[in-house]
């Protein structure tokens, strides 16, 4: 990264932090909404504003990781055909859990109260077997480093 472009970033996260620093001593320290004194649930004036600087920060954040990731596969295309590789290795991990996951509803104490629909248990059970799946690849990974650094 380029020395001038790395004292933009650098500048705009500063301004970005002592924003975010401000507006928390605004909602912690600010005045509460009338219609909420004395409630349960007191609701700060300054509520709303935080939750649109969230919304920058998030675009931001965003946006920041597009450029970043676009100048690096730019700057160095080695190394991104591995990314893409990885990506592409992840999604086959994704479509491996969906294809296994069962759309059938699970039966438990209350769950008619939870609404849940054959694609929603499909896409959790999805999501479980892919966490097991990628748990499984990383204690698999740890083993064979281990054992390969003893056979050298």
């Amino acid at each position: 990264m380029s020395d001038t472009l790395s004292k933009v970033v650098k500048g705009l996260f500063v301004v970005l932090m002592v924003l975010a620093v401000v507006f928390g001593l605004m909602f912690y320290a600010g005045p509460i909404v009338p219609e909420t004194i004395g409630s349960k649930y007191e609701e700060p004036v300054f509520t709303e504003l935080l939750i649109k600087y969230s919304y920058v920060l998030f675009a931001v954040a965003v946006i920041s990781a597009v450029l970043f990731a676009i100048i690096g596969i730019i700057s160095n295309p080695k190394a991104a055909v591995r990314s893409l590789l990885a990506v592409l290795a992840l999604l086959i991990v994704c479509g491996i859990a969906y294809i296994i996951a069962s759309p059938e509803i699970p039966k438990f104490a209350g769950y008619e109260e939870f609404n849940i629909t054959p694609a929603l248990s499909r896409n959790v059970g999805a999501g479980l077997i892919g966490v097991y799946i990628l748990f499984a690849i990383a204690a698999l990974s740890v083993v064979f480093t281990e054992t390969a650094e003893r056979f050298k």
